[in-house]
């Protein structure tokens, strides 16, 4: 796929299947997490979980509910797979741009593979000051944990380019 197109075509996905990703898949888009510009190349201040478990999937789906005080919230809309991004917390305000630049990589590799995905945020800094939620996800003394990605197979895959304007965003030239 062309990288302008997979750019158009990608969208967030919030209805999966209940297959899991394959192993190749998966290693896809751990590839294109780390091949995402980090902030002096300073990689080992980043981190990555993957987290498959069925368990352990519905009991942060529980614990996000009840800290949300919405049963019906789903966090994670039915994927299989939830890759966290974390950052070495000293590293202040950047965390957040290495973090958002490895969740768009992935987000494009997925969509490139005809992946269903869909960028986690809210749930992360909503669990960020519950004491197990990072003990849990094994994540390193020091780090933090950022943003994600869910990732999975779309009940209804969707493939067609949406239209974009440039009148989206508004642009000033300084020629």
């Amino acid at each position: 796929m062309e990288t302008l197109k997979t750019m158009l075509v990608r969208h967030s996905c919030r209805s999966y299947t209940d297959a899991q990703i394959t192993d190749e898949e998966l290693n896809t888009l751990l590839t294109a997490a780390v091949s995402a510009p980090i902030g002096r190349a300073l990689y080992e201040n980043m981190h990555l979980t993957v987290i498959q478990d069925p368990a352990f999937l519905d009991k942060w789906t529980r614990v996000l509910r009840e800290t949300a005080n919405d049963p019906a919230a789903n966090p994670l809309y039915g994927g299989k797979t939830w890759i966290v991004v974390s950052s070495l917390a000293e590293t202040g305000e950047i965390a957040f741009a290495n973090s958002a630049c490895m969740v768009e990589n992935m987000c494009l590799a997925a969509t490139d593979l005809g992946l269903g995905h869909v960028y986690i945020y809210g749930m992360i800094r909503m669990l960020e000051h519950n004491p197990d939620f990072a003990k849990e996800l094994g994540i390193p003394e020091g780090f933090r944990p950022i943003s994600g990605i869910v990732v999975g197979y779309e009940k209804e895959p969707q493939t067609q380019e949406r239209p974009v304007s440039l009148d989206r965003v508004a642009t000033n030239y300084i020629r």
